[in-house]
């Protein structure tokens, strides 16, 4: 049996807290408040989980003992990037969502369940009706992307080149963009290092070489945080949509399907993830640490012990 150790004044008191941390209903996106929680989602299109070990990204190893994680986050089939995101953050598979290809724009069929906006609710579109008023950004290199979400629900939102120089970029707007608006909720998702596999394969000196310049961007990001004074209060989550072998993925191997989930920041409780994890998994991990209810047509979860 748990007992209640609340006070008349102490209850009072939280109440208080909670009220104060509650944004008005009815705001629109574009005006924004000063949210009391933030989520960082670095996103890298085409890391495989196999190559974590192999691969020198001593920032983001290091994060790792401050971190829930695992290397077995298996994805949705096919192994393809936009059916992926969409799993990812619409906590629902392809025959729920109807995103089935790397390059699905709109639902294939009639989804399983609609918001009031008609369409399949993610993360991002709960978050915003729950909290109408707070800053939400997302950045991308890849123009599928922009088919995945409904768009209006962020404040920010801006494509950059699938090249080295628009990785730059997207990260040098990201740096701004955290130390100006210190927002809820940032989606930035990079092309790389899908384009490395692509080019010259997976696994090769070229792709491992990306892995090292993307922990050079999650420590950049880390640091921005720091710099804009959100950094108690941030809850960082750096993941991927599939692996990939030789020049290509979207098979069912485990190279492909494989794909690393890693989270530090407040409440998280640090240690490897032994609960089977799968890719719409993340969309409920996100709307639990943010105390959202799950939409009906969600399959996903939170593993087990993530939260302190």
């Amino acid at each position: 049996m748990r007992h209640s150790f609340f006070t008349p004044a102490l209850l009072f008191a939280v109440i208080s807290i909670l009220l104060s941390c509650t944004p008005a209903s009815g705001a629109s996106p574009d005006e924004t408040k000063a949210s009391p929680t933030h989520i960082i989602i670095l996103g890298f299109d085409g890391w495989g989980a196999s190559s974590y070990e192999l691969a020198e990204m001593p920032f983001l190893k290091k994060m790792v003992s401050e971190s829930a994680w695992t290397l077995k986050k298996r994805s949705i089939l096919p192994s393809s990037s936009a059916c992926n995101w969409a799993s990812m953050f619409k906590g629902a598979g392809p025959e729920a969502h109807g995103y089935i290809d790397w390059d699905t724009r709109k639902p294939a069929f009639d989804i399983t369940f609609a918001d009031a906006k008609g369409q399949f609710p993610s993360f991002f579109s709960i978050f915003r009706e729950a909290f109408p008023d707070y800053e939400m950004g997302y950045l991308y290199q890849w123009e599928g992307m922009m088919y995945l979400f409904d768009m209006a629900d962020f404040n920010y939102t801006k494509k950059f080149e699938i090249s080295p120089a628009g990785s730059t970029d997207l990260m040098d707007a990201a740096i701004s963009y955290i130390e100006d608006k210190k927002p809820a909720v940032a989606a930035l998702i990079w092309d790389y290092p899908d384009k490395i596999g692509h080019t010259t394969g997976w696994y090769t000196s070229d792709y491992m070489k990306e892995l090292t310049h993307i922990d050079s961007i999650i420590e950049s990001i880390v640091t921005a945080c720091e710099k804009a004074g959100i950094m108690d209060s941030t809850l960082f989550v750096v993941t991927s949509d599939h692996g990939g072998h030789n020049k290509t993925h979207g098979q069912a191997l485990m190279s492909d399907l494989e794909a690393p989930f890693i989270m530090f920041g407040p409440g998280v409780q640090p240690g490897m993830i032994t609960d089977p994890m799968m890719q719409y998994d993340v969309a409920a991990v996100l709307a639990d640490y943010m105390h959202l209810d799950i939409p009906k047509g969600w399959r996903g979860r939170s593993p087990s012990g993530i939260f302190k």
